[in-house]
């Protein structure tokens, strides 16, 4: 979670049990008056965590958004769920739903993931699909080269992208491609 000028606590270690509660003031400025919290479990090869969040954006009208989510490790295979809704009321209302893994093999790491966005009231034209498949080896503990591979199927008035580019307006209902190469190294 994160908002401007805010005010957050964070829940001491407890035995796997983890959470964080965050306020920030609207100041007259729509989109910056949030409220949120997330509360999880983390303890061996289990991790969950579910939270809500509201944000003001104009006129009174509330963002709410929910998620539920969690992964499980198995040897060197974790696999991961998400479900995810943002209901802004008569704006609409949209949900998503992820399901991922990884599977570690001596220095190398695969990874793939694949997302349904389903729009629902006012933005029931906005539906997509992604699915994501990566790469990793490491050189070293601190070094690694990797790459990725994403395709986003963009339905009806859906216009989601890989990366957002800057002057850059994705065609309504047109799929989009990505493709990343690179060294990642930790100091």
């Amino acid at each position: 979670m994160r908002a401007n000028n805010s005010i957050g606590y964070f829940l001491p270690a407890m035995g796997g049990v983890f959470g964080q509660v965050m306020v920030a003031a609207g100041e007259g400025v729509a989109g910056n008056k949030h409220i949120a919290g997330r509360i999880g479990y983390a303890a061996g090869p289990v991790s969950v965590a579910v939270s809500y969040g509201s944000t003001e954006t104009a006129n009174a009208l509330d963002w709410k958004r929910f998620n539920v989510g969690g992964s499980y490790k198995i040897g060197d295979a974790t696999l991961m769920a998400q479900y995810n809704t943002s209901d802004g009321g008569a704006t609409g209302e949209i949900a998503h739903i992820l399901l991922g893994g990884t599977m570690g093999f001596g220095a190398s790491t695969i990874k793939a993931s694949y997302v349904k966005s389903d729009g629902k009231k006012a933005l029931s034209t906005r539906d997509a699909t992604q699915f994501a498949f990566g790469y990793q080896y490491d050189l070293s503990k601190r070094t690694a080269v990797y790459a990725t591979f994403a395709r986003v199927a963009n339905d009806g008035t859906a216009v989601y992208t890989i990366t957002p580019i800057a002057g850059f307006t994705q065609a309504a209902g047109k799929n989009s491609t990505g493709y990343e190469f690179g060294v990642r190294h930790s100091f």
